[in-house]
């Protein structure tokens, strides 16, 4: 963990100190432990998943409330679209977490929450400062806006053939 930190913070000349790291079997958990999420599925998305047996038959294109195995499912999907498609999908999920815990959940309920989640993540917090983080951002839930974007950026990489092998080709320098 510290070597992918210090890497990024090299790479792109950041200081990143605090972290929280969330594996699969965690994420189904805390999606799970909120009451599932709610997500826009594409037709393709719908399909495969009804195939799958995780949607009902003749389920459509729309708003559909994932439970942590279908959200799973949805995250690690490579089929459809490119593999940063994949990643967007996982950072779509990970808002509609927060969305659902900045909306629905009491501070006494995102505590709980936290405290059961403490042993499905890595992270350099303590249980308290999570909770502080949390009082902070419930405190002032509206005027939160999360980011989030693809690295590397679109338009700042290329692909490229390297000793025989497909690989995307970084403009670092633009990246930063």
């Amino acid at each position: 963990t510290g070597l992918c930190i210090n890497t990024i913070n090299d790479v792109f000349s950041l200081d990143i100190q605090d972290y929280v790291i969330i594996d699969f079997a965690g994420l189904v958990s805390v999606i799970d432990a909120v009451g599932g999420v709610d997500m826009h599925l594409t037709a393709d998305e719908v399909a495969m998943y009804a195939k799958e047996g995780l949607l009902p038959a003749g389920a459509a294109e729309g708003v559909h409330h994932l439970n942590g195995e279908l959200a799973l499912r949805h995250a690690r999907n490579r089929t459809l679209g490119s593999d940063f498609g994949r990643t967007r999908r996982q950072r779509d999920i990970l808002t509609a977490v927060f969305d659902k815990v900045t909306s629905s959940l009491s501070l006494a309920e995102t505590t709980r929450l936290i405290n059961a989640a403490l042993n499905m993540v890595t992270t350099n917090l303590s249980a308290g400062n999570l909770v502080s983080l949390a009082a902070d951002v419930l405190a002032n839930a509206s005027s939160v806006e999360i980011e989030s974007s693809q690295l590397p950026y679109a338009g700042t990489f290329r692909g490229a053939l390297v000793n025989g092998m497909s690989v995307i080709a970084i403009d670092y320098e633009e990246n930063t």
